[in-house]
């Protein structure tokens, strides 16, 4: 036998035995109970009880899928995922399905093989299959005796094309158990109408509050009142939906799980819904089942079905959460209602069940003895305003239920956040204040109140000659309007608006309507004491910014227009301008979609205190309209999450996979995955959400390669999926955004774990850079930093040193930096080494452009003279894209010494 075949042999081994220490229990459940005999053959529990090699094939989840992507090319049986599935009935006819799909054509095997007496195997199915585009596969067959156990083996080496499998199943094809017999048969099995204990520890079991208590795993799952066995409501579960309900057991003891259900009789597949009671460990991301039952095709009328278990005996608090779930792998629709969960104490179905704990809620939260507006012990995040310029930090006060503990972690400045415990012995929930700093708008006018053939307040002409034009309010389409008509050529125009000086960071907003494309309407920003131009944006044969009118034929700067194929005269386009003085940039939005980022500005700009609106000199053909002008100081955001940006360096981040590292590098995470292994795993915890708001969380990413990249939001420590989403990350620096509300059942928001699960490369080490994490409420208007930033600069060095001929005896002193190329790609760069005085100014600079290879590191030299007293000298050191303004790179300063 060969060495690679016996490596095979033994890892079979290995699971059979893995599989049979999980206990006949679980077999005899299956076996008696609903007839299925594969173990987690929806992969809900990842790859619990299927052996896989790991190192040879990457498994992910997405949509009820489960994708093998091939790492390494292999001979076929080498690369096999398989199980030992439960016992099989002598004469009893079995249905074997499963869905599958692959993204391009691929041939594969799967085999059903056991052990009979005399130690012969037989092979109950084999299927050599095509796959391709999504197909459901089903095939019956009929044990000729009594099967402990069948292996279930699908070999796919030889091949690198990946493959997605769901809903595996193997069960009687009557819908029966092993054994013939019938599940309807005997007291309390399915079929049977015994009345449910009036006892339950399920909180909301006849769903008539809504979703109260029940968290979704999808839009499908809903409380309804189109069915209900009692009262006006049951749970209502739609095709590849479900959900859950977190409940506290004790230890060695006796549960009865029950409900009323019934199906709408239509589905794919096996056409079932499964509702189960699980529980899961700390650390692992799989839960184990203690049992389950389905409801089926046949059951369209309101059924009872129940499940007797145990909990072991010397099971402890660490185990962790046990939740009743249910998932419907098939059914159309399931209607559930009525739901039981009691102790089992010497066959007595109805004990009362023992009172659940006090909950960890606060009943009471202020701040500076103040109660806060709509407190609800069920909402764990609050916003406070405060007015910019207050500097005193609110204290934060709060009670709690009795037998609760409450500690609080005052805010420590402004913006910023209070975080308050509430604690008892079995655990804590943790609630949010955010303080923030908001400002009333600068300009918000609509032209409502200014009478006809006027102007509002503070608005005047540029020009002196009454001739130049008509500028006023009218009244058109039921609401008022102002009026811009430039008639005399070569003459001052337009309307200025004078304001509060600006110097930090805002938005601008208009509308604005065009008779025709040659009004060449002008919109200007800028400071009246240098009377230089930040920004200049001229509406005409597409949108430009940044020109000059005067000079609207000149050589456009690369990328500074929008060539607007829908611009259409007579129809309204709304513009969003964010400013950002501090960083002389600002973005374009039009009509909601972002159109250019980190435009630079015209002038050397720090404050901005006038508004014009005008045309071009010779445009006088036209009318522009103009309407809803606001600008509005952007407030302080709390951005939800805690070191998104590396800052401080790996604090709150983890990372876990085989091959797998995380470090900080220049300020981002830098990801590293070992060829062939992974995923990497990528956690950022401490985030925190609300209920019922929407938020978008944003990040850049790239890689070496291509990578296909799952991110999930998670609350309750990353326990309960809120939101997942698949993006493919390149070479190329990308921008990412995840838009996501937390429903109504969502648990403990608060405590919110983001994750991105990235598939690197089986033929070399991947690498990629992670960074500029943002979870913003969705009404946060803050962009995301363009991610150009591709070069960083490693260090810094300087020596003093002495000048040679034709310059003896000079002394000056020697920098070198040492630049490293971040971008998995050539790049021609002008690198710039700056000597700055101690105001800031440019004494001297030196720059050289040359091409750098992916990832090289490139050390580059400059020499200066300085004066004999250097104190608050600086050297700068950054990359610039070559005939660009815009950096590659961030600026980095370092002492002369």
């Amino acid at each position: 036998m060969s060495r690679r075949r016996k490596r095979l042999f033994m890892l079979v081994v290995t699971a059979v035995l893995f599989v049979q220490s999980l206990g006949s229990v679980s077999n005899k459940a299956l076996a008696e109970g609903t007839g299925e005999v594969v173990h987690n053959g929806d992969f809900s529990q990842g790859l619990a009880d299927w052996w896989l090699d790991t190192g040879k094939t990457s498994f992910e989840t997405a949509d009820g899928w489960a994708t093998f992507t091939p790492l390494i090319q292999d001979d076929m049986w080498a690369q096999s995922l398989g199980q030992t599935t439960g016992a099989l009935a002598k004469d009893v006819e079995y249905t074997f399905s499963f869905d599958a799909k692959a993204p391009e054509e691929r041939g594969i095997e799967i085999w059903l093989r056991a052990s009979v007496n005399g130690g012969n195997n037989i092979v109950l199915s084999q299927q050599t299959l095509t796959l391709g585009e999504e197909h459901h596969y089903s095939v019956t067959f009929t044990p000729s005796e009594d099967l402990d156990s069948a292996t279930l083996q699908i070999p796919f080496g030889g091949n690198m094309t990946a493959f997605s499998l769901k809903q595996v199943s193997i069960r009687p094809t009557s819908g029966g158990t092993p054994g013939g017999e019938n599940p309807g048969d005997g007291d309390g099995g399915a079929g049977s109408s015994p009345q449910p204990p009036v006892n339950t520890l399920l909180l909301n079991p006849g769903m008539e509050d809504g979703l109260t208590n029940w968290q979704a795993w999808g839009e499908g799952f809903t409380a309804s009142g189109d069915a209900a066995h009692t009262g006006n409501a049951s749970l209502q579960v739609m095709l590849n939906n479900g959900g859950r309900q977190v409940v506290t057991l004790q230890s060695g003891k006796t549960y009865k799980l029950g409900v009323w259900g019934k199906t709408a009789g239509t589905g794919t597949g096996t056409q079932t819904a499964t509702v189960m009671i699980n529980y899961k460990k700390p650390g692992d991301d799989s839960s184990k089942t203690y049992g389950s039952f389905q409801f089926g095709p046949s059951d369209t009328a309101f059924t009872y079905k129940e499940i007797t278990f145990e909990t072991p005996a010397d099971m402890v608090e660490e185990w962790g959460t046990q939740f009743v779930s249910i998932w419907s792998e098939g059914a159309d629709q399931v209607n559930l209602d009525d739901f039981t969960l009691s102790e089992v104490t010497g066959g007595d179905t109805g004990e009362e069940p023992e009172t659940p704990a006090v909950p960890r809620t606060l009943t009471g939260l202020k701040v500076d003895d103040t109660a806060i507006p709509d407190f609800d012990p069920a909402t764990h995040t609050y916003y406070y305003d405060l007015a910019v310029g207050t500097t005193a930090v609110p204290a934060v006060t709060a009670t709690a239920q009795d037998g609760n503990q409450v500690t609080i972690e005052q805010a420590q400045g402004l913006p910023g956040q209070a975080d308050i415990t509430v604690s008892d012995s079995e655990g804590s929930d943790r609630y949010i204040v955010h303080f923030r700093l908001v400002q009333p708008a600068t300009i918000n006018e609509n032209f409502e109140t200014t009478e006809d053939g006027g102007l509002p307040e503070g608005w005047t002409t540029n020009g002196t000659n009454p001739d130049e034009g008509s500028y006023k309010v009218i009244s058109q389409d039921g609401g008022k309007l102002l009026k811009l008509k430039h008639d005399l050529q070569n003459s001052p125009n337009g309307l200025t608006k004078s304001f509060d000086p600006q110097s930090g960071n805002f938005t601008f907003e208009y509308r604005m309507k065009n008779t025709d494309q040659s009004a060449v309407s002008i919109v200007r920003l800028w400071d009246s004491t240098s009377d230089q131009d930040a920004l200049s944006l001229v509406e005409g044969w597409g949108l430009r910014f940044n020109m000059v009118g005067q000079n609207f034929a000149s050589v456009e700067v690369p990328g500074h227009r929008i060539v607007d194929g829908d611009f259409n005269p007579n129809e309204w386009r709304d513009y969003k301008l964010i400013v950002h003085v501090p960083t002389h940039t600002y973005d374009i939005y039009l009509n909601g979609e972002l159109k250019q980022q980190d435009i630079p500005f015209l002038g050397d700009v720090d404050k901005i205190d006038r508004l014009s609106i005008g045309h071009i000199f010779w445009s006088t053909t036209t009318t522009t309209y103009v309407d809803n002008v606001r600008m509005q100081p952007l407030p302080f955001v709390n951005n939800h999450v805690e070191n998104g940006d590396f800052s401080s360096g790996l604090d709150h981040w983890s990372v876990s996979g085989s091959g797998a590292e995380l470090a900080n590098a220049y300020g981002r995470g830098k990801i590293a995955i070992e060829a062939g292994k992974g995923p990497a795993v990528v956690k950022l915890d401490g985030a925190d959400v609300d209920i019922g708001q929407s938020y978008t969380l944003r990040f850049t990413l790239r890689g070496s390669s291509p990578a296909d990249v799952n991110v999930s939001i998670a609350g309750n420590d990353g326990e309960d999926l809120i939101k997942t989403k698949a993006i493919e990350t390149t070479t190329e620096p990308g921008q990412y955004e995840v838009t996501f509300t937390p429903g109504p059942s969502a648990a403990a928001p608060q405590n919110t774990v983001i994750t991105w699960t990235v598939n690197g490369d089986s033929s070399s080490d991947w690498t990629g850079y992670l960074d500029q994490v943002q979870l913003l409420t969705s009404d946060a208007v803050v962009s995301l930093p363009k991610p150009a930033d591709y070069v960083a600069v490693d260090w810094i060095k300087t020596t003093d040193g002495t000048a040679e001929l034709p310059y003896a005896g000079v002394n000056y002193k020697d920098v070198s930096v040492q630049f490293a190329n971040e971008s998995f790609m050539k790049l021609d760069t002008v690198y710039v080494i700056e000597l700055r005085d101690p105001s800031g100014e440019v004494v001297d600079r030196s720059t050289v452009r040359m091409e750098a290879s992916a990832s090289e590191l490139s050390v580059i030299h400059a020499g200066f003279i300085v004066p004999g007293e250097a104190t608050g000298y600086r050297i700068y050191a950054y990359a610039l894209k070559p005939e660009q303004s815009s950096a590659y790179s961030p600026v980095v300063a370092a002492d002369l010494s």
